[in-house]
């Protein structure tokens, strides 16, 4: 079985290697640029100012719902077979983080709305 590559793969390849590089970037600017004391505060605020913890947590929950939905879906149609596939299992792991994120968010808000942080 050969593998081919044509001119197309490479954009994407680019694509990929690109956002990687800007991701490792920006996350040596906030890990590195900060001092640790504000390590706890800025652990699940988004990175602009602006942006209100409840509109994550709306975020968090409306991606949980959707993705739920899709592997509900295909569970209804598939059976549980479907788990086989590796996409199918990741989306089922990758679920159990949009509901303890908003778990979290929650809990924060709660102790920013109490003063105790």
């Amino acid at each position: 079985m050969a593998l081919m590559i044509n001119w197309y793969d490479y954009i994407c390849f680019g694509i990929v290697a690109v956002s990687f590089i800007c991701s490792l970037w920006v996350v040596w600017r906030r890990e590195f640029g900060m001092a640790r004391n504000d390590v706890h505060v800025q652990l699940w605020s988004s990175c602009c100012k602006e942006v209100h913890p409840a509109w994550l947590l709306v975020t968090r929950l409306i991606s949980f719902v959707v993705m739920a939905g899709f592997l509900l879906w295909d569970l209804r149609d598939w059976g549980a077979l479907i788990f086989i596939y590796y996409t199918e299992y990741l989306l089922f792991l990758f679920i159990f983080p949009l509901v303890l994120l908003p778990l979290n968010s929650m809990f924060q808000l709660v102790m920013l709305g109490n003063g105790l942080i």
